[in-house]
């Protein structure tokens, strides 16, 4: 159906090329979305006439053969994003680039997805956020590599996933429910331009996230360093109100410094205050953090929104967490012993183990409303043996079998 939007000005992808088949017809190729198109010449002809902003009007006058139909072509190719509205390049960027290979060989999120709720990861290839290391923005790339190399697809693990492979015969079989019911979804990598600055780079993951949770399905992200948080958490609020946060890491991320404090036009979160801007969302009604050590976080005080469960209590605590309300998760890799997790730029000693941190999973992610998860602060810089790799692989896994997928449904603020 032709909308009226298409009568607006457009223009073209800059991210399609075009080549000729040389049987009449012309392939085009998708950069953004990694989709392949074979059409007309002629649709090509009107393809390329939009390499300057033309408003419908102007396309008709040039192509006036195709009458009537002329709104219908220009519909598909606006809906195949090879053109855009030209007061609008927003419209363009804000969106995800497919990527090869997937995360467990997962089937690439479609349009067709928008009937069912699933688990959608989404890579964020940006460290640009973190003072010390930008290595964390090659980490999406890193994991999905890793379960190629090691042939954790989710076709294999539906059907021989092995208890002591995750070490706990629950998490296998929500694990194997979740993977036959084709419920994992790789939604490829927030697009991101070395030429973009890092709000607009926040901005476009916020819109991702957003419209993720609005079709009610459960962003599943891979860091990139912990400023991506901000935006996820946002989008998270906004459509879900009421959100409880559960952020597993040894710090804060509730610092402050006189730089932070300047009124400058440009100011931004970082890694090391996103939370801050977190717990000042209305929308944000409690952040639990669990695994907080070291001097830096010395006089961190509870506050009437915030509890923290230092890396000491967080091996034995049992908390009474409500059921009623969405949470959303994020977890640094850096809330683990360093022994367990070396490759981050921010290591901490006296971190929790692995099995220290699956058994608080356990005690706290059962029956909750998971609607959004991310994993962040990977660094493949510093995991040379990549036993991190795992870890995080592993952490993964574990997380994933919480998400109430199978009773999942589209958000109320919709």
């Amino acid at each position: 159906m032709e909308s009226n939007l298409i009568r607006q000005p457009h223009v073209r992808s800059p991210y399609i090329d075009m080549e000729s088949t040389g049987t009449g017809k012309l392939k085009i190729h998708n950069q953004l979305s990694g989709r392949a198109f074979e059409v007309g010449e002629g649709i090509g002809k009107i393809l390329r006439f939009y390499d300057a902003p033309r408003s419908f009007d102007e396309v008709a006058e040039q192509f006036p053969l195709y009458g009537n139909k002329l709104g219908v072509v220009c519909q598909y190719l606006t809906d195949q994003r090879l053109i855009f509205p030209a007061d609008d390049p927003a419209e363009l960027v804000t969106d995800r680039v497919a990527v090869a290979p997937r995360l467990f060989d997962a089937q690439p999120l479609t349009e067709s997805d928008v009937t069912t709720p699933v688990a959608v990861c989404l890579g964020v290839p940006f460290g640009k956020g973190n003072g010390k290391s930008m290595g964390s923005a090659e980490f999406p790339q890193t994991i999905r590599a890793y379960t190629q190399r090691y042939g954790l697809a989710t076709n294999r693990l539906a059907q021989s996933l092995s208890c002591g492979a995750v070490g706990n015969a629950d998490v296998t079989d929500r694990l194997k429910k979740l993977f036959k019911a084709d419920r994992f979804r790789d939604g490829g990598n927030l697009f991101v331009s070395a030429l973009e600055s890092p709000a607009f780079i926040y901005e476009k993951l916020y819109a991702v996230a957003r419209k993720l949770l609005r079709q009610g399905h459960v962003p599943v992200t891979i860091g990139g360093d912990h400023s991506i948080s901000y935006p996820l958490i946002r989008a998270a609020a906004e459509t879900y109100p009421n959100l409880h946060v559960l952020h597993f890491d040894a710090h804060t991320d509730t610092y402050s410094s006189r730089y932070d404090a300047l009124p400058h036009a440009g100011r931004i979160h970082h890694y090391g205050n996103f939370m801050s801007y977190c717990l000042a969302l209305p929308t944000v009604a409690k952040v639990y953090q669990f695994g907080i050590r070291g001097l830096t976080n010395a006089c961190e005080q509870d506050t009437a929104k915030r509890q923290i469960i230092w890396a000491d209590e967080a091996r034995t605590v049992t908390l009474d967490l409500p059921n009623d309300v969405p949470y959303y998760v994020t977890f640094d890799i850096d809330v683990l012993d360093p022994s367990v997790a070396p490759g981050t730029a921010s290591p901490v000693a006296n971190g929790l183990t692995y099995a220290e941190t699956t058994a608080l999973f356990e005690r706290l992610l059962p029956g909750k409303r998971i609607i959004g998860l991310d994993l962040v602060e990977m660094n493949p810089d510093f995991d040379r043996t990549e036993l991190t790799t795992e870890v995080a692989v592993s952490i993964l896994l574990q997380l994933l079998s919480y998400i109430p997928l199978m009773s999942c449904s589209k958000p109320d603020s919709v």
